[in-house]
């Protein structure tokens, strides 16, 4: 048997890249047994990052399906079986036997469902794992054939938007991952087949086999350039993946061991066809292995699987090709585990864990966790796992209870140790004043425990992967305030609070649609921009008719005290959405900004950016829509940066910069996590007059922003620029953010919140069990904070309030967002408060 710390461990001294993203998530590998508790250690130090250029991934959950073990880490995930897997040598083996004890699917209607596991919410994500098709039928006439005497495909994996039943199951529905083999006795026999659905798929159909072969399932025998017979009863390894992200392209590819198979588009079908998977895919059922996700006796599969990996990022040929010979390597045995350096031993103190610099959430504060447990009377066969427990610290070096307001850290490498909040308290990196140039984020700063409110977002990790900002409006809470230490507080003028499923509560701007008395808030001025580089960081949501009184609908909105040109004076910075009086509706952001020495220098100084790529465009017959649909009520999310160092390089900036300052000129505009426009020297105007084509590059000189920064209207408070709509966690940074470093926003709040589809929102007050009582949301489970019911074994359920047990959960009416009354907590994973009821968690895997 392969070593699982070998199976990963190898990535360390592998000369590759480890994806093309920063960072990832792998959502579920499959490894078990002992070895859970430092493999989870050594994983998350092998993940981290290193300074050899390497790119790493986070590992969320780690399960092996060997040695009869469904055991998780470092998470619980609910799994659970209808029929009982076998466990044991593999017979027949063809070659080396790499997985002795995998789990053995018996073909006989028998899966193994991991519920609530979320991936491809960004669009890439990939699957990998290990089968082995056993050798020979079993005896007598199996339930899992069909009348004419056969199945008709085996399902290795499947996973589905929804549990369907299987008079309605389509394989080319949207929201679907699906891996699996034609049937003994079929003509394509031998040959491996995956189909991606995500949600902007139609139903047509669409699938890619191993021999390179797509959507065609009329030949009578796999193609000649087939690379390997899957069913012969040897280990293969199949990974199924995005394409990657360096390829900018949607559909999905197909591997066997290691080597591209087939990939849809192809010459098959064309390259310039339509193609499935790329785009966001929305998994809420549960993931099957063994078989069809509706259970359809006649989808099982007869073999072998082992080592699962879901990975949150698509991934390269290398990785894949490194993924397979990691394993089937012959100098596999000279991996030997002692001679790791980064492997922590058995009984690892916290002298050996800062030596190895482990500083992702691995610890877990044990004397306030606990976790929702699954009855047996209702759910036999789910298996609900205690996380990890790392208890050989010295007392002394772990500080619990820490009151509110005083200094906490959950960051291992720190030299005060692990200090705790007291229960139901979170700890905030904690906002430091900047003192000369010296932005508040250039020294990773110690947390405070605070109380959480209504909607934060706080770091999943520690240290976080963003830099710290210098102030964060949660905009939740009455007082409007800055969030944890108030020490930036707010007016407002006739704005509220409207209660929200993915926030909590939220502000409401200019509800009454009533432009002469509009809604607006101010607050105190903010230095973030005091040393020119800085970054603005805002969620939106709109409907169209919030749109119909304004020209444009200002969301943001900072000038100096004594500004009165609010275009293009200095000293300024404006986010604002054109609205249906306006010739440039249709663009979802555009944005303005200009510092201290940003001078008007007529027509050159008329210059902003769109979301739509385009830059100072005053011209409507040159529109171009951005593709996103700003106004569909949903939250976006609204990002204005500064151009950092690796900005500057990364875009072949010319190194140009403002009088009297280093940073670069210009500033970049995110919507939703990605770059849309960025304005840097050397670009011009869009425009087809190209004597009109010069642009001031504004941005990079520290600005005099010491008027107060007005929501939801422009600052003159002008009446055609009010914004009605909802505002929701301003976060301003007193650095600029890298593009990496946008894309993790807005991947940790994708990670957190929960997607309702327009029109069918979730009332979290209101959910109920079927008995009748409250669920209690939001709870945890899976790592995840949820707030709304889960499948667990194919039946809705949730936590009850009344008796503190799960129970069948009944989906309530849709709801409009006014009308909800949310009393739950939405928080992030990383520093949540979780439900009221003491015996469910109150806090997260970070040990909050």
């Amino acid at each position: 048997m392969v070593p699982v710390f070998d199976w990963l461990a190898r990535f360390q001294v592998m000369p590759l890249t480890w994806f093309s993203l920063t960072s990832a998530i792998l959502a579920c590998c499959c490894v078990g047994g002992a070895w859970g508790l430092f493999l989870h250690a050594m994983a998350l130090l092998l993940f981290s990052g290193d300074h050899h250029g390497h790119l790493h991934v986070s590992i969320a959950c780690i399960v092996d399906l060997t040695s009869n073990s469904f055991q998780t880490h470092p998470f619980p995930y609910a799994i659970c079986c209808q029929g009982q897997p076998q466990w044991g040598v593999t017979e027949n083996s063809q070659g080396l036997d790499y997985f002795p004890g995998a789990m053995k699917c018996t073909g006989t209607g028998m899966h193994v469902h991991i519920d609530n596991l979320l991936y491809g919410r960004r669009g890439s994500f990939a699957i990998n794992l290990w089968i082995k098709s056993a050798a020979q039928r079993p005896p007598g006439r199996s339930p899992a054939r069909n009348v004419l005497g056969g199945t008709l495909f085996q399902y290795v994996l499947s996973h589905s938007g929804v549990l369907q039943p299987n008079t309605s199951f389509s394989v080319f529905d949207r929201n679907q991952v699906n891996i699996y083999l034609p049937a003994p006795g079929r003509p394509l026999f031998g040959i491996a087949r995956a189909a991606i659905k995500d949600s902007n798929d139609d139903e047509d159909s669409m699938f890619v086999d191993s021999d390179g072969a797509v959507n065609n399932n009329v030949r009578r025998s796999p193609l000649p350039s087939a690379p390997a017979n899957v069913t012969d009863g040897a280990w293969h390894m199949l990974t199924v993946t995005t394409f990657p992200e360096t390829l900018n392209s949607r559909g999905f590819q197909l591997y066997v061991d290691g080597a591209l198979a087939g990939q849809v588009p192809s010459a098959f079908n064309g390259e310039d066809s339509e193609s499935d998977g790329g785009d966001p895919i929305f998994l809420d059922g549960p993931l099957s292995l063994c078989n069809r996700a509706d259970g359809d006796a006649n989808r099982s599969f007869y073999g072998y699987i082992s080592q699962l990996a879901v990975i949150d990022a698509a991934l390269e040929p290398e990785d894949v090709k490194a993924l397979y010979d990691v394993v089937v390597s012959e100098d596999r045995e000279a991996m030997g585990t002692s001679s790791q350096p980064f492997l922590a031993p058995s009984g690892a103190d916290k002298e050996q864990l800062l030596k190895f610099r482990i500083t992702q959430p691995t610890l877990y504060d044990t004397t306030s966790l606990s976790w929702p447990q699954v009855p047996d009377a209702m759910f036999d066969d789910v298996k609900e796992q205690q996380p990890s427990q790392i208890n050989s610290f010295e007392p002394s070096l772990v500080t619990y209870d820490v009151p509110e307001g005083q200094y906490c850290s959950l960051d291992l490498a720190q030299p005060n140790g692990l200090t705790f909040c007291a229960p139901e308290l979170v700890c905030v990196p904690q906002r430091l004043q900047p003192t000369g140039k010296e932005p508040a984020s250039a020294v990773y700063p110690p947390g405070v425990c605070a109380t959480p409110i209504l909607g934060v977002l706080l770091p999943e990790a520690f240290p976080p992967k963003i830099p710290v900002p210098l102030s964060y409006f949660p905009l939740s809470t009455p007082d409007l305030a800055s969030y944890p230490d108030g020490a930036y507080r707010s007016r407002n003028f006739r704005a509220s609070l409207a209660a929200d499923t993915r926030f909590g509560q939220v502000l409401q701007c200019n509800q009454t649609k009533a432009l002469s008395a509009p809604q607006f808030v101010q607050l105190d001025p903010v230095p973030y921009a005091a040393n020119g580089s800085f970054a603005i960081n805002l969620f939106a949501k709109m409907r169209r008719e919030d749109l119909q009184l304004s020209l444009f609908s200002y969301l943001f909105s900072h000038a100096g005290a004594n500004e009165t040109d609010m275009n293009l004076g200095p000293n300024k910075v404006h986010l604002f959405v054109p609205g249906q009086m306006s010739a440039f509706y249709g663009v979802s952001v555009r944005s303005i900004l200009r510092d201290r020495v940003d001078k008007d220098l007529g027509r050159s100084s008329q210059v902003w950016l769109d979301t739509s790529g385009h830059i100072g465009n005053d011209q409507p017959g040159r529109l171009l829509e951005d593709g996103v649909e700003v106004d569909d009520g949903e939250w976006h999310m609204v990002t204005l940066t500064t151009l950092s160092k690796q900005a500057q390089a990364s875009q072949e900036i010319v190194p140009t910069s403002p009088a009297g300052t280093a940073m670069p000129a210009g500033y970049a505009l995110y919507l939703d996590g990605t770059l849309r426009a960025v304005l840097k020297p050397g670009v011009k105007r869009s425009t087809a007059n190209e004597s009109d084509a010069a642009v001031q590059v504004t941005g990079g000189a520290p600005a005099d922003l010491d008027g107060p920064i007005t929501l939801c209207g422009r600052s003159d408070l002008s009446l055609e620029r009010f914004f009605t709509g909802q505002l929701s966690n301003l976060v301003l940074f007193d650095t600029a953010l890298t593009e990496d470093e946008v894309a993790e926003l807005y991947s940790a709040y994708s990670r957190q919140a929960i997607k309702y589809p327009v029109g069918d929102i979730f009332a979290a007050a209101n959910q109920t069990t079927l008995e009748g009582g409250h669920c209690a949301t939001p709870f945890l489970l899976g790592g995840r904070l949820h707030y709304k019911p889960v499948f667990l074994q194919g039946r809705l359920s949730c936590p009850s309030q009344n008796n503190n047990t799960w129970l069948p959960a009944a989906k309530p009416a849709a709801l409009p967002d006014e009308d909800l009354n949310l009393t739950a907590y939405g928080v992030a994973d990383g520093a949540s408060l979780g439900p009221i009821v003491d015996a469910l968690p109150r806090v997260t895997t970070s040990g909050q």
